[in-house]
């Protein structure tokens, strides 16, 4: 118990030092005040509110109050970026309409989008002089098949519903940023707004992990961490306000965006590694296993073209696969991670083959109610439920290969001309070389997240922002 208490002891003076000395320079900018005022005000809202549709309604007011008298449109975007997930997905309100079971599910991120992503939305075609790319058809055209499957529930009221959540979660985030978003002064503000929400996660779990009570979800009436709790290595499994895959995939992306500024806002080296050794610890503390490895792959797609020479490059890629492997053949992972029951390679097996038997009577559409199919009441979970452990499993189940073709379309056509770009580039880098493999790395990590999560929490308006930032980075070339 001593040695346990010593340890959180230096971690939390660690995470507290390096929050203090790092905030002259990176929370001293109107947007980090911002983003940070925008956190602590909404703390009231989650602990203290009990009522869904008045913790969002306030959030909306205080998200017009906050972003007032803004630098401009991409101010907006970068302070949107710092407070998703400020108030967990888990407050949500039904939309009622008189005649309708209800109209459409609000959460605090489709909030986000309506109060600041609608208004500029509508206001594109005025600014907008990029040109149309095989990524907005793929967009478009996902989007377009989905609602139309839709139909096949034979409600109107789901069709609209679905409609409208498509447009604030994929249509309308993806539009705004990829046409709004246009310097590299304009990228660097996004990228301060991603170091700033990834130090705010990582010091979410620090406290959690002191006091040992996940904070957050301590107050998800419909968690089970309500109940039991985790523990992996000695520490608390984690998840914050973001779902456990999420937080590795947060805390790459705010690496990736501290070394880039790195080389314009001052940071002594040793806060800039006490803030890298924070993400390291929070990936750990989420006890996710797809988190962790995405983390790895996307750190080490980053340097193999930025930071490696050609040698070092193959011994980089030597020691992924022997990674890899060790992990296929020995689980290496288990030493820091919660394995789940249901989360093994067994029960992923059995998932596979119920969906190609699945797959096989329904290929090109899928259908809407898969999981009533038959095909895998063998595989509901002692939480009485059927885990469907991958995205595009997920899509190809409800929307067939024509809807995964749609999916996965969207990512090659950012991630392959990237990928062709940065491999043609000369021995100088310059931040546009920079952020294209940033983008580049996350979003190869976020291919490989969702292969290993369902599409759940805020993974799908992560995935669209992230996706823009890509085809805006091919623009800039």
């Amino acid at each position: 118990m001593i040695v346990y208490g010593a340890k959180l002891a230096i971690l939390s003076a660690m995470a507290i030092l390096s929050v203090i000395l790092s905030s002259k320079t990176i929370f001293s900018s109107g947007l980090g005040r911002r983003i940070v005022a925008f956190w602590i005000v909404s703390l009231p809202l989650i602990f203290l509110f009990r009522n869904e549709a008045l913790t969002l309604v306030a959030a909306s007011f205080m998200l017009a109050i906050v972003n007032k008298n803004s630098s401009g449109p991409v101010f907006t975007i970068a302070f949107l970026i710092g407070i998703l997930g400020a108030i967990p997905d888990w407050v949500e309100y039904h939309v009622s309409v008189p005649g309708i079971n209800y109209l459409i599910t609000l959460s605090f991120y489709k909030i986000a989008v309506i109060v600041l992503l609608v208004p500029m939305f509508f206001r594109l075609s005025a600014r907008n002089n990029l040109a149309w790319n095989l990524t907005d058809s793929f967009v478009c055209l996902f989007v377009l098949l989905t609602t139309l499957l839709t139909f096949r529930e034979g409600k109107i009221t789901s069709v609209l519903r679905f409609f409208v959540d498509s447009c604030l979660i994929y249509i309308v985030p993806y539009f705004v940023v990829s046409r709004t978003v246009k310097s590299i002064n304009d990228i660097h503000y996004c990228a301060v707004a991603v170091l700033v929400f990834s130090i705010i996660i990582s010091s979410i779990l620090f406290v959690s992990q002191v006091i040992q009570l996940d904070i957050y979800e301590a107050f998800n009436p419909r968690s089970k961490y309500n109940i039991i709790r985790e523990y992996r290595g000695g520490f608390l499994r984690l998840s914050g306000p973001l779902s456990s895959p999420l937080i590795g995939f947060t805390m790459l992306s705010g690496y990736l965006a501290l070394d880039i500024l790195k080389q314009h806002i001052q940071i002594s080296p040793i806060i800039r590694w006490l803030i890298i050794l924070m993400f390291v610890l929070a990936v750990l503390f989420s006890g996710s296993r797809g988190g962790l490895f995405s983390f790895i792959l996307g750190v080490a797609a980053y340097w193999y073209f930025i930071k490696l020479s050609s040698e070092k490059r193959v011994l980089l890629v030597l020691s992924v696969t022997i990674l890899c492997l060790a992990e296929l053949l020995f689980s290496v992972s288990a030493m820091f991670i919660y394995e789940d029951e249901y989360g093994t390679f067994d029960y992923r097996i059995e998932l596979y083959t119920a969906s190609w038997l699945f797959l096989k009577q329904n290929p090109l559409f899928g259908a809407q109610y898969f999981i009533h199919s038959g095909y895998f009441d063998h595989l509901v979970t002692g939480l009485g439920i059927i885990d469907i452990v991958s995205t595009y499993l997920q899509i190809a189940l409800q929307y067939g290969f024509v809807g995964l073709f749609l999916f996965v379309g969207m990512y090659l056509s950012i991630i392959i001309p990237l990928a062709k770009r940065l491999l043609s580039m000369g021995a100088s880098v310059s931040d546009v070389e920079r952020y294209s493999a940033m983008y580049f790395a996350i979003n190869i990590a976020l291919v490989f997240i969702i292969s290993t999560t369902s599409m759940i929490s805020l993974f799908p308006i992560f995935i669209m922002i992230n996706v823009a930032f890509g085809r805006i980075m091919l623009a800039k070339h």
